[in-house]
């Protein structure tokens, strides 16, 4: 189990973080942390500026883990920091009670809080670029139509649109 002192290297101590909480999950068939954060991560490595490089890197690592785990944001913070827990909070696209966030609000919220913008770019790229390994049909145009739909917000809030504008 992910004890902090276990490491250093903050970015190290969020990969395995997020590793152990994500185990067992799958993204199309594959491991979602291997198929899916560690990708996000390295996105997130190359789009960031370099005064929030390693914030942004951690973030991405953790953005799926309070949505998608029992994780709580309290515990992001306890690990890794104000910032990251913030950026964190920011990406979880649902409430306390479960409900989803308003996608207006969401992408609003997100595009104040710069580590967050980064790593919900490198989360969005990382999708569409996978949307060509996809061999459901169905599935494909189903997300792909998504994706389409919500680029207004990506423009509108500037999160990176350019980026994401090549794939779609």
């Amino acid at each position: 189990m992910y004890k902090k002192e276990q490491l250093a290297n903050p970015k190290a101590e969020s990969s395995l973080f997020a590793k152990e909480r994500h185990a067992g999950q799958k993204y199309d068939g594959q491991d979602y942390y291997e198929a899916h954060i560690v990708p996000v991560a390295e996105k997130a490595g190359e789009i960031a500026s370099e005064q929030n490089k390693e914030k942004s890197i951690i973030t991405a690592y953790l953005h799926d883990v309070v949505e998608d785990t029992t994780t709580a944001v309290e515990e992001i913070e306890k690990h890794f920091g104000k910032d990251v827990a913030t950026a964190v909070e920011l990406l979880t696209n649902r409430t306390v009670d479960g409900v989803k966030k308003d996608k207006d609000y969401y992408y609003r919220e997100i595009s104040k809080n710069e580590i967050a913008k980064v790593a919900k770019a490198a989360d969005r790229y990382v999708n569409v670029a996978n949307l060509r390994k996809l061999e459901n049909a169905e599935k494909k145009e189903k997300l792909t139509n998504k994706y389409k739909s919500e680029m207004k917000y990506f423009e509108k809030y500037n999160i990176y649109p350019e980026l994401l504008k090549v794939l779609l």
